[in-house]
């Protein structure tokens, strides 16, 4: 499937075929499969549009029409009108802002970058800027291409799509084309396409003209702001002489290989971004899961900002006196010694199996996923039984990082913080200083009144997120120019830089690891057999389930990935970046 489809994206692009007036205006019900997504982006003669657009973007019959094809479904997903086949409801606005040139497609900004809850029992999703622009045959109108995401409701898959609508500035507009060729998501692939009315709303706009130029404005100074960017295939090889760019992403097979790259000096090394049909037209905001890569990135960086802020006896909260009454109510085993640092470390000495990993993927760990409000959430996270005195024994609970959140938001209430949420806490202190774009400022929360960030996962990533993250926590040690906003200690620890503090071994019997501050770490030690380095190499990285990873390497570089086959591996990496620099210096 995917070498047809690249076969038949490149000759699209050849020949310049494309979605044409007369498919976007009739029904669409010629659709049997989705088609190259080279149709969905702007054509090389492509020309800037003439129409404006600013409205609302209603899409209606999501539930009744559209083609679905599976690949992967573990879980049976696929009823045959089941809802999971179909869209959700959307309805968002776009504001169209001019590209700057007269030759070059403009800029369609969703005045909501983040996640949209809603009631589709399977789909939230975000959608994220797009572009617009003019060509011939559209008798007057122009062209406008969205990407968008479905994100799994209670849950990290996430399936890459892109729509299609022709429009005019006085309102006309064609159906919606559609389509979803791509994914995150080890146990659910499948492809959507179809054709939907474009419902207007009754109002025009639902911002202002204030709003609209503020939008605009830090629109700019997003774009202004992107992590720059060489070809991985073509550059680094030619900037780092020795160096093989096929070595980087070779041990996961190509159709769930989702995109990777190499950041180092500066600069981040990127690839294509793949689909079953192509390229991803809009590779730049192809959004990713967090999935456990979230427990650094929200749990022990949202922890250690707190550190900053208010001192390291953050870490040394207990649990139950920050949660009184959740323990009361559902607590079992002995948790009164139960540190913040502890539930970070996944070390809170309650568990039910010693073997690695059986507790996460066990009924227990079922439950706690599957339960969607917090009350359901706490009481998983506490029936765990207390087998070891805490910080002693490494076992892996996503509940044990919730917990750590839930601690660090009631601490937070209890300091009157501006912004007492542990996850505004953790956007407004860390990801909006450092230039995270706005749709990663919100994660996947409990369904009730409460509406907790979840922690161990449910942030959405693009890979200029990931970039600028690498660079703040590995290059630059938690500081925004001068400003040390986390605290430096915690994090020095966490990036293996204490050899007396180096965190839990975890017991896997198949690799070296270490784990400290929801980090890990594989270790090369110089008296192994099989250790190609001349020093004890400590590695730290973030990893997410179905195959993510954030690798720091000591000699300032990073490799990360995002795949969806259950492959995690980075030894051939790791041993080629030491030929942009040794890892031993």
């Amino acid at each position: 499937m995917l070498v047809s489809a690249l076969l038949l994206s490149s000759l699209a692009a050849l020949v310049g075929a494309q979605i044409t007036y007369d498919d976007l205006f009739g029904a669409g019900t010629s659709l049997n499969a989705p088609q190259p997504d080279a149709f969905y982006a702007p054509p090389a003669d492509c020309m800037a549009p003439q129409n404006v657009l600013q409205a609302n973007v209603i899409l209606q019959d999501e539930g009744r029409s559209g083609g679905f094809s599976h690949h992967v479904d573990w879980y049976g997903y696929r009823n045959p009108n089941g809802p999971i086949r179909y869209l959700p409801p959307m309805d968002f606005e776009l504001l169209q802002h001019s590209s700057g040139s007269a030759s070059e497609p403009d800029y369609l900004i969703p005045t909501d970058r983040g996640l949209v809850f809603t009631d589709h029992p399977n789909w939230n999703y975000i959608v994220s800027p797009g572009r617009a622009w003019d060509q011939e045959g559209d008798n007057g109108y122009s062209r406008a291409s969205v990407p968008f995401a479905l994100l799994q409701r209670n849950s990290q898959c996430v399936h890459n799509g892109v729509m299609l609508f022709l429009y005019r500035s006085d309102g006309s507009t064609s159906n919606v084309r559609y389509q979803i060729t791509q994914e995150s998501c080890m146990y659910f692939k499948a492809d959507y396409w179809g054709q939907l009315p474009y419902e207007k709303s009754n109002t025009v706009s639902g911002v202002s003209e204030m709003e609209a130029a503020d939008i605009k404005a830090n629109f700019d100074l997003e774009l202004f702001n992107r992590f720059p960017t060489k070809s991985l295939v073509d550059d680094l090889g030619r900037d780092f002489p020795g160096v093989d760019p096929s070595v980087f992403g070779s041990a996961v097979p190509d159709e769930h290989l989702n995109t990777y790259g190499v950041i180092v000096d500066g600069v981040r090394y990127i690839t294509r971004c793949r689909t079953r049909y192509g390229e991803y037209p809009h590779c730049f905001y192809m959004v990713q899961p967090s999935y456990s890569t979230a427990k650094s990135a929200f749990a022990g960086l949202a922890m250690m900002a707190a550190a900053q802020k208010y001192g390291s006896h953050v870490f040394d909260l207990k649990v139950i006196d920050l949660l009184p009454r959740e323990w009361e109510k559902y607590g079992t085993g002995n948790w009164s010694t139960v540190t913040l640092k502890n539930t970070l470390d996944m070390a809170s000495g309650h568990y039910q199996s010693t073997t690695y990993m059986w507790d996460e993927d066990s009924s227990y760990m079922s439950r706690f996923f599957l339960r969607e409000s917090y009350e359901e959430k706490v009481e998983q996270a506490f029936q765990f039984r207390e087998r070891l005195e805490p910080g002693t024994w490494f076992s892996y609970h996503s509940s044990d990082t919730f917990l750590a959140v839930v601690g660090l938001q009631q601490f937070l209430v209890e300091m009157n913080d501006p912004h007492p949420d542990a996850f505004d806490f953790l956007v407004e202190n860390v990801l909006k200083p450092i230039g995270i774009q706005e749709g990663a400022w919100s994660s996947i929360r409990t369904i009730d009144e409460k509406q907790m960030a979840f922690g161990g996962y449910g942030m959405y990533w693009i890979q200029d997120d990931v970039a600028k993250l690498m660079q703040f926590v590995h290059i630059n040690k938690g500081r925004v120019g001068s400003t040390q906003i986390v605290d430096p200690e915690s994090l020095a620890e966490a990036m293996q830089q204490r050899p007396d503090a180096r965190g839990l071994v975890p017991n896997n019997p198949n690799e070296s690891l270490q784990y400290n501050y929801a980090f890990w770490a594989d270790k090369y030690l110089a008296s192994s057999n099989d250790n190609p380095f001349t020093c004890d190499l400590y590695v730290p990285y973030m990893s997410g389930y179905g195959g993510i990873r954030f690798v720091m390497m000591p000699n300032d570089v990073v490799y990360y990935y995002f795949s969806d086959d259950g492959q995690y591996t980075q030894r051939r990496e790791v041993e080629e970046c030491d030929k942009i620099r040794p890892l031993c210096a």
